[in-house]
């Protein structure tokens, strides 16, 4: 599972990567605005960097899988994995920083990812712009839910297996902390 667990992660964080590379070649008028959001970013009392554990705990990872014996495995400044050595329930969070974000570009990097692995939908109420696929006991892992979103200037992927919760109880409880995490940015 660890293997499948790395993917997920790392196929979410070139996903990311692709929106973030989009955002900065889309049109001339959407860069102008850049000095007002970082004015706004300053003013606003954001930080530059927001810590994955602080938006992510690791209670939250437990609530989301439904697995109280989940475990911090992998923290870097911009992303955390939570998991269950035992089971392969995971949970992870991936936060990208960008000038700009738009969500034409974040929904040609969603649906890159979920390419071969599923279809994914557009989701309202969280963020700017937010998308999100499930998957039920594809290639042997038990259920996978995903969720991407933008907010300002900031791109957030969640994602989780669990082998106790089904795909669509999965993506509840996603949606759920993805709603409280846009509302903290």
């Amino acid at each position: 599972m660890r293997t499948k667990q790395s993917a997920l992660a790392a196929a979410l964080g070139v996903a990311l990567a692709a929106a973030v590379a989009a955002c900065g070649s889309s049109s001339p008028q959407a860069s102008a605005p850049a000095p007002a959001s970082t004015t706004t970013s300053q003013s606003g009392g954001h930080s530059s960097s927001v810590s994955p554990t602080a938006l992510l705990s690791l209670s939250d990872a437990a609530n989301i899988t439904g697995d109280s014996a989940i475990t911090e495995r992998n923290a870097t400044s911009s992303a955390v994995t939570y998991s269950d050595h035992n089971t392969g329930d995971t949970v992870y969070i991936v936060v990208s920083r960008t000038s700009v974000v738009n969500a034409s570009a974040l929904e040609s990097a969603i649906a890159a990812y979920a390419s071969g692995r599923g279809s994914y939908q557009q989701v309202s109420g969280i963020g700017d712009a937010a998308y999100e696929q499930t998957l039920s006991n594809e290639d042997g892992v038990p259920n996978e839910a995903d969720l991407a979103f933008a907010k300002g200037n900031t791109i957030v992927a969640i994602g989780a297996i669990s082998s106790t919760k089904n795909d669509s109880v999965l993506l509840t409880s996603i949606e759920s902390v993805a709603s409280r995490v846009a509302a903290q940015l």
